[in-house]
């Protein structure tokens, strides 16, 4: 799979998903192995304090587990695994026009 067929089709799944795009980018990032607020802000634009909430929101859903003594740190929990495990399944099925 060629670069661009990858992005098209992780943006075609990106939009037809129904979680908040913040934090589908957030999730994605901690996926991504980008593991805290600091470093999400400066990758994203999104301002810390924006991305903390974020994170804590996801670590009450269950998608993220802090972890470390402070728990500013994020891993993906089980339902944030499967969640990208969704996102991916395209690659699994054929291209739309093979």
């Amino acid at each position: 799979m060629k670069a661009i067929d990858f992005a098209c089709r992780l943006l075609m799944r990106v939009e037809q998903d129904s979680m908040p795009s913040g934090c589908r980018l957030v999730l994605l990032m901690v996926a991504a192995g980008v593991d805290n607020a600091q470093d999400i802000a400066a990758m994203t634009g999104l301002r810390p304090s924006s991305c903390t909430n974020l994170l804590r929101k996801l670590a009450r859903e269950r998608y993220l587990r802090g972890v470390g003594s402070a728990q500013d740190v994020y891993l993906l929990a089980p339902a944030g695994k499967e969640y990208v495990r969704h996102l991916l399944t395209f690659f699994s099925s054929p291209p739309p026009c093979a």
